[in-house]
C-alpha cells in the first residue's frame, strides 16, 4: 500500500526488526536471501518477503521505508553510448518500481511492477562479458605434462584436454585447477559433475596448498582383458596429498563399465564425518543411458568435515577431454552456491528497509532546533545487497544425498545449465 503522502518521513514507525529476506518461487518453496548472494530474475519476479519480529505499523509500510535499487551500467543502451562510449564509466541507480503490502501482520511482500524483470533481463543479456579463467582459477600439475583448461565457449563449463594424449607418466597425482573462493562456515556439502572421453575425474577439497590437499577420484584401473581394452575397472578413490606424496589413501572397487560418458561426485557431512558417494553413466549397447551408483561410504582417517577457510577445486588425469559442467556448495539452511564465472553478467541490487526515520529532538529554549547532529535520532533498519542474474534454467541433476534441483512433484523442469549458472 503505498502512500505517497507518507514517503517523505513518518513518525509513526515502529521498532520492529528484521528476522529474514526471502524469496519463492512458482511452487510457494521459499528461500532465504543472503548478503552477497544471487538471485535469479525468475524469482525475483515473485517479489522479495521480509520478516520481522514483531507485528508492523500498516502505516509505516510504503515506497521510503521499503525499496529495492539496482546499479545499472553506465553508458547504457546506443544512445548514451553514442555520446559516452562504449567502454564502462561507472553506474547508476534505479530505484525499482514496485507494489508493496502487509503480507501478514509481520511480514512485508515487496512486489516489483510487471515490466522490471524483462527490462532487467534485457539490460543483462545486451552486456553479457566474456569470462577470464584467469580471475577464478589457479592451475597446478606436473611442468611437463599438464593439462589445458579454461572455459568452455558459451562460459558455462570448465573445459580440460590433454596436450600430449596419455603419455603422462605412472603415478601422476593429476592437474588441479582450485577455485579462488573459500569455504564459509558449516558447509554440508560439496560437488561435481563432468562429461568425459577416457581419463580420471577428481573433487579436491580442503585445499590449503599443492603440499597439502585431499581428493576424491573416479579412476580407472588397467584393463581386465586385452581383447577388450575398452572395458575398464574402475575405482572410488580418496586420497591425501602432502609435499607431492599420497600420505593418506582409501579405495572402494567399482564394477567395470565399457563407454564412460559422465561422472557425478558428492560429498556430504554427516554427524560421523564426510561421506562419500556419486554415480557414473555409460551408453554402450544400451538404448538408454546406463547408471552405476557409487554407493555412499566413509572411511577412517578422512577430515571430519570441509575446513573453513580452505578451497575446492576441479581434478584431471589422462583426459583425452572432459567437461565439468557443475560445482556447487550447500550451506545450512539449504543455501546453494554455484561456482560462477567472473565474466558472468549480473547487477547489484541494494535492498533497504527503514524501521524508524531521522526527527528532529525537541526545540531549543530559543525556539531554534539546533544544528549539532544530536539533534537527530537515527533510524533502525536493514541495508543488504545481493546479485541479481539471469534466469537460472537450473534443474535436473540430484545428488546421492537428497540435495536435488530436479523436477518437484512431477512438474517438468528445465536442465541444468552449467557452472556458470550462479542462484542462491
Amino acid at each position: 500500500m503505498d502512500q505517497s503522502n507518507e514517503e517523505i518521513s513518518n513518525d509513526a514507525v515502529g521498532e520492529a526488526q528484521v528476522k529474514g529476506v526471502f524469496v519463492q518461487d512458482e511452487y510457494g518453496t521459499r528461500k532465504s536471501v543472503f548478503c552477497g548472494r544471487s538471485v535469479a530474475l525468475d524469482l525475483l519476479r515473485y517479489g522479495l518477503w521480509i520478516g520481522f519480529d514483531r507485528q508492523v505499523d500498516p502505516v509505516t509500510v510504503n515506497r521510503a521505508s521499503c525499496h529495492l535499487a539496482v546499479d545499472l551500467p553506465f553508458p547504457l543502451g546506443e544512445r548514451e553510448q553514442s555520446v559516452w562510449g562504449s567502454q564502462l564509466v561507472g553506474f547508476q541507480s534505479l530505484s525499482i518500481a514496485a507494489r508493496t503490502h502487509l503480507s501478514r501482520a509481520d511480514e512485508i511482500h515487496w512486489c516489483p511492477q510487471n515490466s522490471v524483470t524483462a527490462f532487467l533481463e534485457r539490460v543483462l543479456v545486451e552486456n553479457q562479458q566474456h569470462a577470464c579463467f584467469a580471475d577464478d582459477w589457479d592451475i597446478y600439475g606436473p611442468s611437463l605434462q599438464s593439462q589445458e583448461w579454461d572455459y568452455s565457449a558459451d562460459g558455462n563449463a570448465v573445459h580440460t584436454y590433454e596436450t600430449l594424449g596419455w603419455c603422462q607418466s605412472e603415478g601422476n597425482l593429476g592437474n588441479i585447477c582450485v577455485n579462488r573462493q573459500v569455504i564459509e562456515n558449516d558447509a554440508q556439502y560439496v560437488g561435481l559433475s563432468a562429461s568425459l572421453q577416457g581419463g580420471d575425474i577428481g573433487l579436491v577439497f580442503n585445499w590449503r596448498s599443492d603440499q597439502d590437499y585431499w581428493a576424491f577420484l573416479y579412476e580407472a584401473q588397467p584393463p581386465l582383458n586385452e581383447c577388450f581394452p575398452n572395458i575398464q575397472p574402475y575405482q572410488a578413490t580418496i586420497m591425501h596429498i602432502v609435499r607431492g606424496s599420497v600420505a593418506h589413501r582409501i579405495e572402494r572397487p567399482m564394477p567395470s563399465c565399457e563407454s564412460l560418458e559422465s561422472v557425478d561426485l558428492d560429498i556430504k557431512r554427516s554427524i560421523s564425518g564426510l561421506i562419500f558417494g556419486g554415480q557414473v553413466r555409460s551408453s554402450a549397447f544400451h538404448a538408454h543411458d546406463h547408471v552405476i551408483p557409487i554407493l555412499p561410504f566413509s572411511a577412517a582417517g578422512v577430515p571430519a568435515k570441509f575446513e573453513l577457510g580452505s578451497q575446492i577445486g576441479l581434478l584431471g588425469r589422462r583426459n583425452h577431454s572432459a567437461l565439468f559442467t557443475r560445482m556447487d556448495i550447500v550451506y545450512p539452511d539449504a543455501k546453494l552456491k554455484l561456482i560462477p564465472p567472473s565474466g558472468q553478467t549480473r547487477l547489484m541490487a541494494r535492498l533497504t528497509i527503514k524501521n524508524r526515520y531521522a526527527r528532529p529532538k525537541p526545540s531549543q529554549p530559543n525556539g531554534q532546533l539546533s544544528d549539532s547532529c544530536e539533534t537527530m535520532t537515527y533510524y533502525k533498519g536493514l541495508e543488504m545487497w545481493f546479485w541479481l542474474t539471469l534466469p537460472n534454467n537450473l534443474c535436473g541433476y540430484s545428488a546421492a544425498y537428497g540435495y536435488r534441483y530436479g523436477s518437484l512433484f512431477g512438474n517438468p523442469t528445465p536442465t541444468y545449465r552449467g557452472i556458470g549458472a550462479d542462484l542462491i
